[in-house]
């Protein structure tokens, strides 16, 4: 019987609470830094030092499918220019950790799958947000070259979260319920680099095509 279990690492981010909302028949762990009263749940508070907490967890969930929620944004110029600390924190969140965990977790147990939130920035880094589309980039370059079973990246635009306070409306921004259910569609059945509906798909096309100077230009 194939396996239907799912650790989400970053379990307390608002995509991952509605994810859990709409998998009723998934068999759901859950793993941050948020204190929780449960056995499906670990909580930790350093991902990198507690690292051993995390595999003796996964080792005892049969065949899981690995899901990262961690994320972070402190970056939308030309109104929010990043400290060095949240250059740092860009780096470590949304590259070291994912890779980090990845590459144990791949090593030690018997993993389905492993899933990644990325992003629309990933396309084509641009002056707006460029360090933190950079990071999310350098994960999809990095894991595509590692010996991984199988993986999936969503390129999301931006998702309407807490996350994403202060960033300009666009024309692929998506409620978090939506984002969830695109998310929950593609989890099982897709792989490689994909995005959560037609319309983002096709914007990424002309995005790509499109000069960097006319996209900092627009500021898209």
């Amino acid at each position: 019987m194939e396996s239907n279990n799912y650790i989400l690492i970053g379990s307390s981010s608002e995509l991952s609470k509605n994810f859990v909302d709409i998998s009723k028949n998934r068999n759901i762990y859950t793993v941050s830094s948020k204190k929780l009263s449960s056995n499906s749940h670990l909580h930790v508070q350093d991902y990198f030092d507690e690292v051993d907490k995390i595999i003796s967890f996964s080792q005892e969930i049969e065949n899981p499918t690995i899901v990262f929620f961690n994320g972070f944004l402190a970056e939308n110029r030309p109104s929010q220019i990043p400290t060095i600390e949240d250059i740092n924190q860009t780096v470590k969140i949304n590259y070291l950790l994912p890779l980090f965990l990845s590459d144990i977790l791949n090593s030690k147990i018997n993993i389905k799958k492993f899933v990644y939130i990325s992003s629309f920035a990933a396309i084509k880094p641009r002056n707006k947000n460029f360090i933190y589309a950079q990071s999310k980039k350098l994960l999809e370059r990095t894991i595509i070259s590692m010996e991984l079973n199988d993986y999936l990246f969503i390129r999301f635009g931006k998702i309407n979260t807490k996350f994403s306070a202060g960033h300009k409306i666009s024309i692929f921004d998506l409620e978090v319920k939506s984002a969830a259910k695109a998310l929950s569609k593609s989890i099982d059945t897709k792989s490689g680099i994909v995005y959560p509906n037609l319309l983002t798909k096709f914007l990424s096309i002309i995005f790509y095509t499109l000069p960097t100077w006319i996209i900092n230009k627009l500021n898209l």
